[in-house]
Formats: structure tokens, sequence, C-alpha cells
């Protein structure tokens, strides 16, 4: 692998293990965590796509299907910076202050950045947006430009799975498929109008110049706040329903279906498992077990599971040990992650990695990234999947993925353009 750290227009490359060097660069910066201040007051933000895994695991499953247009791993590292808490209305704007000698040149220093920062808050105008996106020509031509699977495709890669579970190799796997589109729209556009009609917890957005990402997902991996470490996994998901009626049967279907019980408790198992490598002896609870959430499209079961760091390990470590995380590959999750190298005809890349960050006071919280777009050259990128299972209905999976992408193609095309996007496919749009 090739990492190049690039710092105030210096750059230097390295041929070793991506995490060594995000510890030891995080390892140069100490800031203790202050109450009543924001988890990040500093540190790295950014992605680890999927294919990072092959850092973390026996190299025999590495998966190098056609060229990578994006990095692995892609972090940001910050000293000064503004962070809003949206629920509290509050500001906050942080300089980290590298100590010296000299301390009270250091803090002068940094209050000169915060009065600068603060400054220019107060007299930016709302920044005009970049056109760097191409316009579709003909808005009622069909959005999609490529699949990665067509439906009979994707329906017998769900009988290889089952067939792989009669075998006793695997007990569930997470198969997705990619759709490609041409945007014609700013990707901070499609963002704020997908957190009007699909609000999410877990958002995110990424601009990174030569691409962006969208994320409008609805499941953390992991957080750290003070030595606890807290993961939602999600597994179960229904379409919403057309009336208040419809939805409470769907969700009392959903939450009672034994094949879906069975893949949830699964799959909180499996994190479980993941959180005791890590956590102090005995912490690991689940302390929220299958209640239902409802988005504006589908419905999950959803639960939270905690546990209490190890001392003598850090952010980076409980990281290394949960990702990617098991609700998108599959249990167990080795076994599914070679499975599905050999089964998906394209490199995931940041779908179904993390976005979040490491913050200079030990703290971090990641994302997973679902339910989100990847955009480079103004060509979008939407990946979807279904969890299988042995009494999966390959059909059924199938729609699944549509009504997880439905969302986010709601708020790029309007509900025109997808509910023509799903007849094109034989399935119900559930869009009103």
């Amino acid at each position: 692998s090739e990492i190049t750290l690039s710092s105030f227009g210096e750059k230097e490359v390295f041929h070793e293990d991506p995490f060594k060097i995000l510890r030891r660069v995080l390892g140069l910066y100490t800031c203790a965590p202050r109450p009543n201040l924001p988890a990040f007051v500093g540190g790295a933000v950014g992605y680890f796509g999927y294919e990072s895994k092959n850092y973390l695991e026996p190299a025999s499953f590495r998966s190098f299907k056609g060229t990578p247009v994006l990095p692995d791993v892609y972090l940001l590292f910050f000293d000064e910076g503004v962070v809003i808490d949206h629920e509290k209305m509050e500001m906050f704007i942080f300089s980290t202050v590298h100590a010296g000698k000299n301390l009270k040149k250091c803090f002068d220093s940094a209050m000169q950045t915060l009065n600068a920062l603060e400054n220019e808050l107060r007299r930016s105008a709302k920044p005009k947006r970049k056109d760097c996106c191409p316009q579709v020509p003909d808005e009622k031509a069909d959005p999609l430009i490529d699949s990665s699977m067509s439906r009979p495709e994707f329906i017998q890669k769900v009988k290889k799975i089952k067939q792989a579970i009669r075998r006793g190799d695997i007990y569930q796997a997470n198969l997705s498929q990619r759709f490609s589109f041409t945007l014609g729209k700013e990707p901070l556009d499609v963002y704020e109008n997908l957190r009007k009609v699909n609000p999410s917890p877990f958002f995110g957005f990424l601009d990174a110049l030569d691409f962006q990402i969208v994320s409008g997902s609805p499941e953390r991996l992991l957080k750290l706040e003070n030595g606890v470490l807290e993961t939602r996994p999600i597994a179960g998901t229904r379409a919403r329903g057309k009336n208040e009626k419809e939805d409470e049967a769907l969700s009392k279907d959903l939450i009672l279906n034994p094949k879906e019980r069975a893949e949830h408790i699964m799959l909180v198992d499996l994190e479980r498992n993941d959180l005791g490598r890590v956590s102090e002896y005995g912490s690991v609870s689940v302390n929220e077990l299958m209640g239902i959430e409802n988005y504006s499209h589908v419905k999950h079961i959803v639960s939270n599971v905690r546990s209490r760091l190890k001392k003598e390990l850090d952010a980076v470590e409980a990281f290394k040990a949960f990702f990617p995380g098991g609700t998108i590959t599959g249990t167990p999750k080795i076994r599914c992650m070679e499975i599905l190298d050999t089964l998906e005809p394209v490199e995931r890349g940041p779908y179904t990695g993390s976005l979040g960050y490491f913050s200079f006071t030990g703290n971090m919280d990641f994302n997973i990234i679902i339910r989100s777009l990847v955009i480079k050259n103004g060509t979008a990128h939407l990946q979807v999947g279904a969890g299988i299972v042995a009494d999966s209905i390959p059909g059924k999976e199938y729609e699944e993925t549509l009504y997880k992408a439905e969302g986010l193609l709601t708020a790029i095309f309007g509900k025109q353009e997808t509910r023509a996007f799903f007849r094109r496919r034989g399935v119900t749009c559930r869009v009103s």
C-alpha cells in the first residue's frame, strides 16, 4: 500500500500499514476532554473504505476488481475549526494549542486564531456553489447509466449465498449492487435535500474537491466517548406503509417475523463478540434490543450495545477490532467477506466503509456508509444491499435493495422519476 501524508504543501510517501501511521500522527497530539465542550476539538476527519479490511485481515482474500478511483483511506487533520451542536443550537470555535516552553505565547496565538475565525464567520455570506457537475440534458431520460448486476444476476447470487448457508460455510451475508448515473446537481444541494426527504441520525458530507460523499446513513458503526464504546446495529427491513394502518401492520410483521428476528439477534451477537475483544471483562451489555425505527421510505429493527474500552487500548485499536461492521458483511465475518469478494463484480469503495472522526481527546464516532452517494467527475454511485439468510426469497431481497435506494433517488430525481425507476424494474414504488 502507498500512503501519502501531506502537510502545508510538503508530501511524504510511506509503504506500510495505514493504521500504524494514523496512530503515530494522532499520538503527536493529546488534548484532555473538557466538560461542556464537544467530543471533537481537533483530530482526523474522513473515511475508511470497505477495502480497508485488507489491512486488517489475512491477505488471502484481497479483491482487485477494476482500478480503484478513490483512496482506501482518506483523512484530514484539523487543529482549528467550528463545531455546531444542532440539538442545543450552540456553536464552538476551537484552536488546539501546541504547548511549548512559552505557554502564554501559545495561548495568545490560539486566541488570535479564535478571534480570526469568529470574525470570518460573522462577515461571511453564503458561498456561491461551484458548477462542477454537468447537467442532465433530458429530464425525462432514464437517469440510470449503469448497474453492476441485473435482477436475474442478483437473484442467482442470492441463491449461491443460500447454498453456502446450507453447506454450513456461513449463517448470513449482505449482498450488494451498485447503480451509477449522471448526477446533474451539486453534491451539497443533494445532501441538503436528502436531509429534508429522508432524515437519518448519522448523516455526513465530505467534499474532497475531486470527489464527494453524501451519506444519509441510519447506522452507527462505533462510538467512543470518555472510555465508553457504543454500536448501533441495524438488521431487518420493511418498506413504509401507504397509510398509518398499513404502516403499523408492517411494523408488527417485521418485529414478529422469525427470519428477521433470527437475523437480527445473530448480528447483535456478532457485534457483542467484536466489542468483547477490546472491552473490559463483563462490561458488554445490550441496553436496547430490537426496537423499530421509522424512516421516510423504510423501517428497521435496531439495537444498541455498549461496553467499556480496556484501559491499555485506544480508539484506533477499537476501530480495527470492529471494522468493517458485521451488519454489512455477515456471519462469520471473515468467511462472508471471502464469499462476497467472489460474488460482487465491483469493489465497494467507501460503501459499507465508515465516515467519521478521531478526536485528539481520544474520542471517536463513525457511521457505516450506507444510503450514500459517492460522486466523482459528475457521476454518482449508489450501492445498496440486503441481508441473505437460509429462508430468504431472492426476488424479495432484490426489492429490498431498491427500497433502500428510494430515499436518495427521490432526493435527487423527485417522485415522478423515482416511480419510473421502480416501474422499469417491475417493483412497486412506495413514494406517494
